[in-house]
């Protein structure tokens, strides 16, 4: 039966070839048009309680600003509460948000070189914000004290006062114990679920230490944050 078969493909194509060389002189072409690869799109847009989505383009400003609520400046022991609202209107639905921080501490309080050098000697160098003298970052008595994603359900990243938090979103990066800003911004939260809709959102409270603890040193000093939110398909 096979070689049966093979006669008679061999057949057909010397049909073929005779048919080909017979009408060489004609030829008909038709093609096919209209085909385009357009990608799909991500795009994410914030609100807050004081921007509606759109309101100044995709993005919100001073979320979490101390004026707000304290007018003349944070006092040991006073906190921001505030949630940002995700959305994405595009055509894709992503795979996951990160969202990561970035920190930029500014010492605004005029210390003289010999009160700087006298701290130095007490703190330590911090080569970060002044070279040669002992001024430690003010992120890091900025206690984050829950941080929390909110979409088809809740992911808490830190909770009671900073003191526990999920080893898979976040860690105690200068080991002391609580999550504070400075650790934020070393460990960027990763792998969220993307947002689905208005209704998903982002919340954290940060406190600026303890009113117990002696925050002297943090007097005048400016702590800018800002954190970004990143989706990926």
């Amino acid at each position: 039966m096979k070689q049966v078969l093979i006669a008679v493909l061999t057949i057909v194509v010397a049909l073929s070839l005779a048919v080909a060389g017979t009408y060489a002189g004609f030829s008909d072409i038709e093609n096919s048009e209209g085909n385009f690869y357009e990608t799909g799109s991500l795009d994410l847009q914030l609100a807050d309680h004081a921007e509606d989505f759109g309101y100044q383009g995709d993005s919100v400003t001073q979320t979490w600003h101390y004026s707000d609520l304290y007018p003349a400046g944070m006092a040991p022991g006073d906190f921001l509460e505030r949630v940002v609202y995700l959305k994405n209107t595009g055509n894709l639905a992503g795979d996951h948000l990160d969202i990561s921080c970035h920190i930029v501490n500014e010492e605004i309080d005029n210390d003289t070189d010999a009160e700087n050098l006298a701290e130095s000697t007490i703190l330590g160098d911090d080569v970060s914000v002044a070279p040669g003298f002992g001024i430690f970052d003010k992120d890091t008595v900025m206690i984050v004290n829950y941080m929390k994603y909110q979409n088809a359900g809740t992911v808490d990243v830190v909770w009671n006062d900073g003191t526990q938090w999920d080893i898979l979103y976040m860690d105690d990066v200068d080991g002391d114990g609580m999550i504070t800003l400075f650790d934020f911004s070393n460990h960027a939260v990763t792998n969220l679920s993307p947002p689905v809709s208005g209704l998903s959102n982002f919340s954290m409270k940060v406190t600026f230490g303890d009113a117990s603890w002696n925050l002297n040193e943090y007097q005048g000093d400016r702590t800018q944050m800002v954190l970004v939110f990143t989706i990926f398909q």
